[in-house]
């Protein structure tokens, strides 16, 4: 169940640690700094997660909002694009 939302959960992990960049810039004068970092770990973490079963059993595909993907958005995760994705996400740690 968890794994079939990985290809989207990187995403979910930046936009909603920018959602609250704000709130942590109130409560303490170093929580932005705290907050990216915990974000770019997480997503880290979650595209190498994502590396492994797109390695293992080929393609992820994911429709975002359920949408079938003509009408809607289709992320997909390949052998490629998840190798960038640790690769960027190493370079942002």
């Amino acid at each position: 169940m968890i794994m079939a939302h990985l290809p989207v959960s990187v995403i979910l992990v930046y936009c909603t640690a920018a959602l609250l960049m704000p709130l942590a810039a109130v409560i303490h004068r170093r929580g932005t700094v705290l907050l990216g970092l915990l974000a770019v770990l997480s997503a880290l973490i979650l595209s190498l997660l994502t590396m492994g079963p797109v390695l293992q059993e080929g393609a992820m595909s994911y429709a975002v909002g359920s949408w079938p993907p003509p009408i809607g958005i289709e992320l997909r995760a390949d052998a490629l694009s998840s190798f960038f994705l640790v690769v960027i996400n190493l370079m942002a740690t």
